[in-house]
């Protein structure tokens, strides 16, 4: 069983434990997943309108194929909540969304 060492928390741990990284020397990470989750979930916290404002851009995107600024000028047009078909999909576009 082939193992390395977290740079964070020092432990020794199987490869299994870290995830896959195509820029590194050995193929994986430095960081151990548990460690590397804790760093996400505490990026995710310090920066939660940055993110909330990925994942809409990210959602946007692949559903509707639109960016977040193709939305507000729809939403504008359409006055807060009136039914839009986009293709095939009907959205219907809130204010609260």
């Amino acid at each position: 069983m082939k193992t390395d060492t977290c740079t964070k928390c020092g432990e020794t741990k199987a490869l299994e434990d870290f995830t896959r990284c195509k820029k590194s020397k050995t193929g994986y990470r430095k960081t151990c997943k548990d460690c590397r989750r804790v760093q996400q979930r505490k990026w995710m916290d310090e920066n939660s309108d940055h993110f909330k404002a990925l994942c809409r851009k990210q959602h946007l995107k692949v559903r509707y194929g639109i960016t977040p600024e193709d939305y507000d000028v729809m939403l504008q047009k359409q006055k807060g909540n009136v039914l839009s078909v986009i293709g095939t999909v009907r959205v219907l576009v809130t204010k609260d969304c």
